[in-house]
């Protein structure tokens, strides 16, 4: 993640760089907030770093997610809020162990710059697995709803959500799955592994400590607490046949531009950074709550994002500085940089589920120009597998606009600034327009085959928009200001 400093008080720094825990204050750092009867405590930044606008900025973000977790909706719905893969599985690992501590204390959080709230890392399971003289004694109990430390309420509000607990009992079945790392039987072989090698200790260990009488004993009751405890949550945690068979949208990771050449008018590397998406269908795609999910790159879409039929857009690293660049507007802009030797991109939908997926590389057989020569990498067809380095080629960063856009100067808009309507001169037959708020979210779009269009913007509010003019040799984009 990015460090926050205690300088970044306002948007968009203010929003991450946040590890937060609920726990017991036992080590004398201060409570930052309490939610309900939980304590939530600071971890980065330092609690003696942090400053009033960080913690009401964090414990408002726990507030939204409480708020939301029964909304399944993407405008302000607890999936725009969270990353769902890290709860869910937070929730199987700790409710597995019966982990007594868990939701109350030793409970860890973590929100990147501009990211999603995350769940983990995981921590603390000396009360587990059965542990005499705790909660986690019992095989058929949720931790979240046992009565006795249960944590903020916003843990079994996402079990009561249809939508959120589908997901879990989705996954569930997943990892618990033959020779999937929550089978029982997998578990019960790591166990045995675990026991026959710190055997040779027990005599050393019984001598000092005197503790445990009868070590086979224990280990046993281990063993038949993971059968019985698998075996509950199987038969408790719900169906998943409403989400078993999920659509996704046929989007196609295309261009990678992760170490770009700089040069005199460009002289920062990290500000030309570009990767490029593309609908390979015939049909519009709604792009709401797809984001980023892997760590080290982070862009979420706005509610209402749409892309076209067989569109590429780009999001960037800098918008201002790829327009300069490319003389088009992006379709967004991502936050941290793409790594200079390789990197796992990962996007999902709002729900976790994997849409496309790439892991490049700076180093044969993958194209190695892109590392800093002046090229990027080019997926050679939508075809292909983008896994493999073999259906990658490099690319000219020169010909860019060439290959997906307009010159900007194609065409013309005027009046800019606009009160009411504005005209569109585009020199030759137009295939479409759209219009979309600075947010990235499509206002309107229209088909014609015109080169001239005016447009009514009377309805919409003051602000910036973006218009996107389409012919058969591509497309641009122009700002407008709407006063």
């Amino acid at each position: 993640m990015l460090k926050i400093e205690v300088t970044d008080n306002t948007l968009p720094n203010i929003t991450g760089g946040y590890i937060t825990k609920a726990d017991k204050t036992t080590g004398g750092d201060p409570v930052a907030f309490w939610m309900d009867e939980t304590k939530f405590v600071h971890d980065l930044p330092k609690p003696e770093n942090a400053t009033p606008e960080q913690t009401q900025y964090i414990e408002a973000e726990f507030n939204r997610l409480q708020d939301h977790a029964y909304d399944d909706d993407l405008i302000d719905g607890y999936r725009t809020i969270i990353d769902v893969p890290s709860f869910v599985d937070f929730m199987l690992v700790n409710e597995l162990a019966s982990n007594a501590d868990v939701y109350q204390s030793s409970t860890f959080f973590h929100k990147g710059r501009q990211g999603k709230l995350r769940a983990g890392p995981v921590w603390d399971f000396n009360q587990s697995f059965g542990s005499t003289f705790t909660n986690s004694i019992h095989v058929d109990k949720w931790q979240f709803n046992n009565g006795n430390r249960i944590g903020p309420p916003f843990w079994s509000y996402l079990f009561d959500n249809g939508e959120f607990s589908c997901q879990l009992a989705k996954r569930w079945n997943e990892v618990k799955a033959s020779c999937q790392p929550l089978n029982k039987d997998v578990l019960i072989a790591y166990v045995d592994t675990a026991f026959s090698y710190i055997s040779e200790a027990i005599p050393r260990e019984s001598q000092r400590w005197g503790a445990i009488n009868d070590h086979v004993t224990d280990v046993n009751r281990i063993k038949t607490f993971i059968n019985d405890r698998t075996t509950w949550i199987t038969n408790n945690i719900g169906s998943f046949s409403n989400c078993a068979n999920v659509t996704l949208p046929p989007l196609v990771i295309t261009k990678i531009n992760y170490n770009p050449k700089t040069s005199t008018g460009f002289p920062v590397s990290n500000d030309l950074e570009f990767v490029a998406l593309k609908n390979i269908s015939d049909r519009s795609v709604n792009l709401s709550g797809a984001y980023f999910r892997q760590l080290g790159l982070t862009f979420q879409f706005p509610y209402n994002s749409t892309i076209g039929a067989n569109e590429t857009i780009f999001l960037t690293s800098n918008t201002a500085t790829f327009q300069s660049k490319y003389g088009a507007v992006p379709f967004g802009q991502f936050t941290r940089n793409l790594s200079n030797k390789s990197q796992k991109i990962v996007l999902a939908d709002a729900d976790g589920n994997i849409i496309d997926s790439v892991e490049y590389f700076d180093s044969a057989p993958w194209p190695t120009t892109p590392d800093g020569g002046g090229s990027y990498l080019d997926l050679i067809s939508t075809t292909l597998d983008n896994n493999l380095a073999s259906s990658w080629i490099a690319a000219s960063s020169d010909a860019l606009s060439n290959q997906s856009f307009l010159a900007s100067s194609a065409f013309m808009i005027y009046p800019n600034p606009v009160s009411n309507s504005v005209t569109i001169q585009a020199g030759k037959p137009m295939t479409g327009v759209k219009i979309y708020s600075i947010l990235g979210a499509l206002m309107q779009e229209i088909k014609t085959s015109s080169e001239n269009l005016n447009l009514d913007l009377s309805a919409y509010s003051q602000g910036v928009y973006f218009i996107r003019v389409y012919n058969e040799d591509g497309f641009t984009s122009k700002k407008v200001i709407k006063k």
